[in-house]
């Protein structure tokens, strides 16, 4: 263990928690592992906000408890971020905050940009020549929930021009930390894809000026683009005093949380699928060519894997509706007892409808919503909890 050179300390920011990991890069297993709570505001109907100094605070404090876990405190050799993708948040030329981030829940930007959905001819609400254009350069298109980055962007210079004006450059969640650590401003090709601003025809992303040009944005306010898999800078020495290790250590441009996701699951080889639940829940694969599905919203995006596309449908909310149901029953991170009474019952007659903040596939709604169906005077919680855990997996 004295080997300074066999340790790297990886954080993943989700929308429930944010948990910092050493791994032992000899096996891949962690050694050491800590998980705090992620803060998210909802400041108004439909917002989803968190504050990118308390964020910092909780990346510190993370890896200050794990590392106080490992005997000797091992020197960190990398360190490296996943994080919840879609995110946005204006920086100035010093990489200060200049506003919370809004993070991919939000959707106050819903039927941004308006273009793209006027028009004679349509597709699935679509103008159908603006999203040939989208679809030819990026291989998909922005969502009308306005849960994406260019719907944010375009809703930050309408409403908000003073910040957009002082802006320097615009991060997603993961090139903000990147920042804090190395004063670089750099994204990742998936978070870049899923800007919809990007050219992705050739197995890499590169900010499209034609894109751009349409929605008069500058290329000067966009983060350089490197593999997930490249150095995007070494600590600065700001940075390594808070961390508290060496200001040499490099941090690795890394990938956002599903394209990390797609990796960890294992399925990395041709047309392999893998299903994660959390917060929200996927089905992906990764595969060689784009390919994309206007029907029911499903795409490609570039992967963690250098010159691959992961072919992806996501629905909103999975396992956020269990968390939700638990803290309406006073049950809140009680998950034995919730796992005791759900097996208790064979079956239950009560249907769970799981939209609970609008959906993407295979419905592209910001509008459609959940319930819960069957309901009588007789029914029990655990039936309750039973028909959530089935209208998640169905």
């Amino acid at each position: 263990m004295a080997n300074k050179s066999k340790y790297i300390a990886a954080f993943d920011i989700g929308t429930t928690s944010i948990k910092c990991s050493v791994i032992d890069i000899n096996n891949f297993e962690p050694i050491a592992k800590t998980s705090t709570k992620s803060v998210i505001n909802y400041p108004k109907k439909g917002w989803a906000e968190q504050d990118p100094n308390t964020l910092w605070e909780s990346i510190i404090s993370t890896f200050k408890e794990t590392i106080e876990k490992i005997m000797g405190k091992e020197s960190i050799s990398a360190i490296i971020f996943g994080a919840h993708m879609a995110g946005i948040v204006p920086v100035d030329r010093s990489g200060n905050p200049l506003r919370s981030i809004i993070i991919w829940l939000d959707e106050r930007a819903a039927g941004l940009p308006r273009e793209l959905w006027k028009g004679l001819i349509k597709l699935q609400g679509y103008s159908i020549f603006r999203l040939i254009k989208f679809l030819r350069i990026t291989g998909g298109a922005p969502s009308k929930t306005g849960k994406d980055v260019i719907s944010k962007i375009i809703w930050i210079k309408e409403n908000e021009p003073d910040i957009f004006n002082k802006t320097y450059k615009f991060l997603d969640v993961k090139g903000y930390l990147i920042n804090k650590c190395t004063n670089k401003f750099i994204t990742s090709p998936d978070e870049a894809n899923l800007s919809w601003l990007a050219d992705t025809r050739h197995g890499k992303a590169e900010w499209s000026l034609e894109l751009l040009k349409d929605y008069k944005l500058s290329i000067d306010l966009f983060p350089e683009i490197k593999q997930s898999t490249e150095i995007a800078g070494r600590l600065s020495k700001e940075a390594a005093v808070q961390f508290g290790i060496s200001d040499d250590v490099p941090v690795i441009v890394g990938a956002g949380d599903i394209t990390s996701a797609a990796i960890g699951s294992g399925a990395v080889k041709e047309g392999e699928l893998h299903i994660y639940v959390g917060t929200s829940d996927w089905i992906a694969g990764h595969i060689s060519k784009r390919k994309v599905d206007v029907f029911h919203y499903v795409g490609s995006l570039l992967s963690a894997i250098p010159n691959k596309y992961l072919l992806i449908a996501e629905q909103e909310v999975a396992a956020g509706s269990l968390e939700w149901i638990m803290s309406m029953l006073g049950m809140e991170k009680d998950y034995e007892k919730v796992d005791k009474l759900v097996r208790e019952i064979n079956k239950t007659d009560i249907l769970f409808l799981p939209w609970f903040y609008g959906e993407r596939s295979p419905i592209d709604n910001p509008f459609v919503r959940g319930g819960l169906l069957n309901l009588t005077l007789d029914t029990k919680k655990e039936e309750i909890l039973r028909s959530i855990m089935e209208g998640v997996a169905l």
